[in-house]
């Protein structure tokens, strides 16, 4: 399973991105949070966003991912909901598609950026 990242589900729903391929996806509770609490967003894109969640497995923080997000977040100086997101990757045992810069210096995840990303 490939866990997006916060800003890879908003630049890929808002079209900044080209879709993704066909695969199997989650996000961490963090990023659906994140996402549907993005500023600006018209009723249309609230419903996108929400069709978009119930059609991947939103993982929920339990104790475990607490633990492994204290680590990450004092290892690699990550913001909580950076360390979250990374520690939910680790816990469903899938790679992370992300391009901050910051989550690719971790090396118990694999994290692979999106290429040709064009964002302000």
């Amino acid at each position: 399973m490939t866990i997006l990242d916060s800003n890879i589900v908003i630049y890929t729903l808002t079209g900044k991105i080209a879709p993704l391929p066909a695969a199997e996806y989650g996000v961490s509770v963090i990023t659906f949070v994140e996402c549907l609490g993005f500023r600006g967003l018209s009723p249309q894109e609230v419903q996108e966003f929400e069709r978009f969640f119930g059609s991947v497995e939103v993982i929920q923080t339990n104790e475990v991912i607490c633990h492994f997000a204290l680590d990450f977040k004092s290892r690699y100086s990550l913001r909580t909901p950076d360390a979250i997101i990374v520690a939910s990757a680790w816990s469903a045992q899938g790679d992370l598609l992300a391009n901050d810069v910051k989550v690719h210096r971790i090396t118990e995840v694999s994290v692979n950026p999106v290429p040709h990303l064009n964002v302000p």
